[in-house]
């Protein structure tokens, strides 16, 4: 159950440095608005929520106020109504209710939304017997949480008061659920979201025997000596292969003849105590100094390659191989192709990570610099380097 006994758990909400108005039904940024001319100002200072004025234009006003207000439905055909209550809330327990009886506070996404509930709001009994149109809350509202990881969802569900407490949010666990801001370096249990991410490692292999890797028999028996190995090793959930074809006979000393193959192992491992993990990159430091081509063919003659880096706990993990070392950076294995893609040395590597601190686009090879940003620089530079190899745990 999530949270336990915890009194809070983390989610990936935190706070940002800028507003942006958001739909109470999580679908996100606004980007179709109907605002009176010079609205939202913000004039009291306080003015997070919006209203639908007797107008049909919006303005934005404190969410304290209290108004009547217009629910969106969502039936199981998949069509929406919208639901007027002529009791005065303020913006947060009309939102409540909303929830709670129907589906939200209604959006506005297009004209013919704001249309129908202008019209709504027209008929109303009020209306009609007071000759006057009401001012309605919709599902708009303003501030500056964004997620960890992008996203766009404005779904939000606070204890009232608490979201102006700290920058990062949590679940409370005595609260139903709600989510409270708290200071972001207290400690609590946290969840994360996503796939288990699977990793591409390479596997260099040697032969001291006489034999013919271009014979597909003789190749995939290595397939298949590798795949009993792994098994037997408690690795599961695994695939192997080629990334290219040997194409000529590979003998005792003839490396330099026939190149290296390399073989890319898929893999997600299942350990004894059933715990799951995935393979992992070991990292090499080599405090020499040489130019990015040098590097490449060390790393390639006693390691793996230059080293690979998928995101940004490999490249912290980079720092923490470095050390103390006194430098100031080193060649991974990163370099451009062409004009504009970047690609990684052994070929298979993700580019998913870019910790640039832009404009840094001075050469074709990259440097990581020691505040963990990357840097281009000449490929003839001499500079320290990291070499990776595999590791499995």
């Amino acid at each position: 159950m999530l949270g336990g006994h915890a009194t809070k758990t983390w989610i990936g909400l935190q706070r940002g440095e800028t507003r942006r108005w958001m739909w109470s039904d999580g679908s996100g940024s606004v980007h179709f608005t109907m605002w009176k001319n010079k609205e939202p100002n913000n004039q009291l200072g306080d003015e997070w929520c919006a209203e639908m004025s007797e107008t049909g234009l919006w303005n934005d006003i404190p969410c304290g106020q209290e108004k009547e207000f217009v629910c969106y439905e969502r039936r199981q055909d998949g069509t929406e109504t919208y639901v007027y209550y002529s009791r005065g809330m303020n913006w947060v327990n009309s939102q409540e209710l909303c929830r709670s009886r129907h589906t939200d506070l209604a959006y506005v996404h297009t004209e013919e939304d704001n249309s129908d509930i202008f019209g709504l709001a027209k008929t109303t009994a009020a209306a009609v017997s007071e000759g006057r149109l009401h001012k309605v809350w919709i599902g708009l509202f303003s501030d500056a949480w964004v997620w960890s990881d992008g996203g766009d969802g404005s779904f939000r569900y606070w204890l009232s008061g608490t979201e102006t407490h700290g920058h990062c949010a949590a679940v409370s666990g005595s609260q139903d659920g709600r989510w409270v801001g708290a200071n972001c370096n207290d400690k609590a249990t946290f969840v994360c979201h996503g796939g288990l991410r699977v990793k591409k490692t390479i596997i260099r292999m040697t032969f001291s025997s006489d034999v013919d890797l271009a014979d597909a028999t003789v190749s995939d028996a290595l397939l298949k000596k590798l795949e009993t190995l792994m098994i037997h090793h408690w690795v599961t959930d695994f695939s192997v292969s080629w990334s290219n074809r040997p194409t000529s006979r590979a003998g005792v000393g003839d490396r330099e003849k026939t190149g290296i193959f390399l073989m890319v192992l898929v893999a997600v491992i299942k350990t004894e105590d059933g715990t799951i993990t995935t393979a992992r990159r070991l990292y090499h430091f080599l405090n020499t100094p040489r130019t990015w081509s040098e590097a490449r063919s060390f790393c390639r003659e006693n390691y793996v390659d230059l080293a690979t880096v998928d995101d940004m706990e490999e490249n912290m993990q980079l720092i923490e191989t470095v050390g103390d070392a006194d430098v100031s950076g080193i060649w991974i294995g990163l370099e451009r192709s062409g004009t504009e893609w970047w690609v990684w040395s052994d070929g298979i590597g993700e580019i998913d990570v870019y910790p640039w601190p832009p404009p840094e686009y001075y050469g074709s090879c990259v440097v990581m610099k020691p505040n963990i940003h990357w840097l281009a620089r000449q490929c003839s530079d001499s500079l320290p380097f990291m070499c990776s190899a595999c590791k499995l745990h």
